[in-house]
């Protein structure tokens, strides 16, 4: 299976389950307070606020708003941008940037504390659960060999790993940060089950449920800690 749901009776069955899971690779990992099934999928944050109907008006999209950050950016910090588009994108992430880049972090806890930075709202009776991805790093290797027909997938749908940015910020380095380039802008976790019939046996993401009223116990333990 190519994607995988665990719902915890408790947070301090979070760190059992980070130990127990393992990869070639590794994992990289992702914290959210909403879920899709609150339409908060794995996507970029330019893909959530500017929809587009088709790949082509996204890509024209994504030319004209990386264009107006270059103009921008050149007014105020002339010769400082990168050559590279990818790399001009993930400087502009940690600053606001409506990017096609997702963030994750190297680190489990890390990503925890992301979920349930939030108090629970008052008004919100669907927040019983926070949310805490597991992405296996081998998913890109598994993406170069894949094939459709006798054509190898095109580059631009993979989920490449960024986790060397020409001026990487303070925030990136305490984050333990990585970055994966967006798939078109579709949903990482729809994506994933592309891979069922390659590698069953090696689970690609996970996704784990850790209840809410925990957050206080998650945030008294350090993201930091060995693990």
């Amino acid at each position: 299976m190519a994607y995988n749901v665990i719902t915890l009776p408790a947070w301090k069955e979070f760190r059992d389950q980070v130990l127990a899971i393992h990869s070639t690779r590794g994992y990289v990992w992702r914290g959210q307070r909403k879920d899709e099934t609150q339409n908060w999928l794995l996507q970029s944050k330019f893909d959530r606020c500017v929809p587009s109907k088709d790949d082509r008006e996204r890509t024209s999209k994504l030319k004209r708003h990386l264009e107006n950050f270059k103009k921008e950016m050149h007014k105020s910090y002339p010769n400082l941008l990168p050559r590279n588009d990818v790399d001009i994108w993930a400087l502009g992430q940690h600053y606001g940037l409506r990017t096609p880049l997702l963030d994750w972090t190297l680190s489990p806890f890390i990503a925890a504390y992301f979920a349930f930075q939030t108090e629970k709202g008052a008004s919100d009776p669907n927040d019983d659960y926070r949310y805490v991805y597991a992405l296996n790093r081998s998913i890109e290797r598994l993406i170069s060999k894949m094939k459709s027909g006798n054509k190898v997938l095109a580059r631009e749908a993979s989920v490449p790993f960024i986790d060397k940015v020409p001026h990487a910020n303070p925030r990136l380095s305490a984050q333990m940060g990585i970055l994966t380039q967006a798939l078109k802008g579709k949903d990482l976790a729809k994506y994933v089950g592309s891979f069922s019939r390659l590698k069953p046996s090696e689970v690609m993401l996970m996704k784990f449920c850790i209840p809410t009223e925990d957050r206080e116990e998650c945030l008294h333990e350090s993201p930091f800690d060995e693990y």
